[in-house]
């Protein structure tokens, strides 16, 4: 019996280690989406805005797209910082 918690023991990850992994795995997959959200923006059509505004908001968000996708990145670290600092509390 005691050699079955010893296997249990030694296969488990310590929360630090799930922490990093949910805030890698989410960035990542936030991260793709957000891109796929930004380059798929000329297929929306429910804006109500004429086209040469639609597509002046379309180009400038392609155009701004580096900045959105650091901003998004930047915000996301400071929000599970902030988490991962009031557990403690």
């Amino acid at each position: 019996m005691s050699a079955g918690k010893s296997s249990q023991h030694s296969d488990s990850t310590s929360g630090h280690d799930v922490y990093a992994e949910v805030a890698s795995v989410s960035k990542k997959l936030l991260g793709e989406m957000l891109v796929r959200m930004i380059e798929s923006a000329g297929e929306y059509r429910d804006w109500h805005l004429s086209d040469a505004d639609s597509a002046r908001l379309i180009k400038l968000i392609k155009h701004k797209q580096r900045i959105i996708c650091s901003s998004f990145a930047f915000q996301h670290n400071r929000h599970f910082s902030e988490f991962k600092s009031s557990v403690g509390k």
